[in-house]
């Protein structure tokens, strides 16, 4: 017999199950003895079915008792299962609902870190392919400079931290050594014109990016799941993918350069003039979405093709980067409401 109540009521409940397959079965065969002398007129054969009839009536009784005997017992078994559970739980030692909630902090503690040794490894590795691979893009593409009040200076040749601002503005070209991106002290071998162009690195990117992509749908395990899906409040509208590692992995030398090349110390940093960094960002969007498409089967990868685009991520993530400047620095009052919308967004 089992030492378990659980496994005893299961075992009850086999054996119940198995009676009353054997009852059916006989009243099968009662059946098809019967059906033979209901048209006879013999009387020891009427006596004869009419005893088999008693039986059969007797063996349905027995039958519907036993079916639901078993019934009762199929709802005992899941109550007294819930009942030993409760039990069990309730007969811990003491203390050690505590220490068990320890120990799960602990674990947890020590994932958070195991991802977080992830991301980072993730990432230094898809820094250094991207600087493999010439990125990013310089944030001009001319080598001149102009000194006139309406026009941004070429954000390439602005000067480094401790150059002369007004060498800059004045149009005078810093060395090569010191220029920004692409600028004329780049490296032609290394300065950014595709993903095609390096064919060789192009898999090692999509797998890093792939990677780090994945770790971030396990972080925000519960933000991915409600993609697509409508808030509850009247007229809400479906909730905002969450910007994808992979896109602001790529904004992320583009966005220190922004905030260093905008700063207010510098030419192009001139807060009565925050048009200029939008302007800038739009053109840096406009000439690289299209070739996003080439990294697109990262998201494929990941089964996210339905609700992201890397073109999309792309601007997504330029966007952002531009307001972190504007939430920084701020933006005029006057010049943010007619040349920005009045709002960063």
């Amino acid at each position: 017999t089992p030492a378990d109540p659980v496994d005893a009521l299961r075992v009850q409940h086999q054996q119940y199950s198995a009676w009353i397959t054997q009852f059916i079965n006989s009243n099968a065969q009662a059946g098809e003895q019967l059906a033979p002398a209901s048209g006879t007129a013999s009387i020891p054969e009427l006596v004869s079915a009419m005893a088999s009839a008693s039986s059969a009536q007797g063996h349905l009784t027995y039958l519907k008792y036993w079916a639901e005997t078993a019934a009762l017992d199929a709802l005992g078994l899941a109550l007294q299962a819930g009942d030993y559970a409760a039990s069990y739980a309730q007969g811990l030692p003491g203390g050690s609902l505590q220490q068990l909630m320890t120990i799960a902090a602990t674990i947890d503690a020590r994932m958070q870190e195991s991802r977080y040794t992830l991301y980072s490894r993730f990432l230094q590795d898809a820094q250094e392919v991207l600087a493999l691979m010439g990125w990013p893009p310089p944030l001009s593409t001319t080598t001149t400079t102009t000194a006139a009040a309406d026009v941004m200076p070429n954000p390439d040749l602005a000067p480094p931290n401790g150059a002369s601002a007004e060498a800059a503005a004045a149009g005078v070209q810093q060395p090569a050594e010191l220029s920004v991106g692409g600028g004329p002290g780049a490296d032609p071998a290394r300065h950014f014109v595709g993903w095609e162009a390096q064919p060789a690195l192009l898999p090692t990117l999509l797998l890093v990016l792939r990677l780090l992509t994945q770790l971030q749908q396990l972080v925000e395990r519960s933000a991915f799941a409600r993609l697509g899906q409508e808030v509850a409040a009247e007229g809400g509208q479906a909730e905002e993918e969450p910007l994808l590692w992979a896109a602001t992995t790529l904004v992320a030398p583009l966005q220190a350069r922004l905030l260093a090349q905008f700063d207010p110390c510098m030419p192009a940093g001139r807060l009565d003039q925050p048009g200029w960094m939008f302007q800038l960002v739009l053109r840096l969007t406009q000439e690289h979405v299209g070739c996003m498409a080439v990294l697109q089967p990262l998201v494929v990868a990941c089964g996210l093709a339905s609700h992201y685009h890397m073109g999309v991520e792309w601007a997504r993530a330029l966007r952002d980067a531009a307001k972190v400047r504007g939430v920084r620095w701020g933006l005029p009052r006057g010049q943010g409401e007619a040349g920005a919308g009045g709002s960063v967004d």
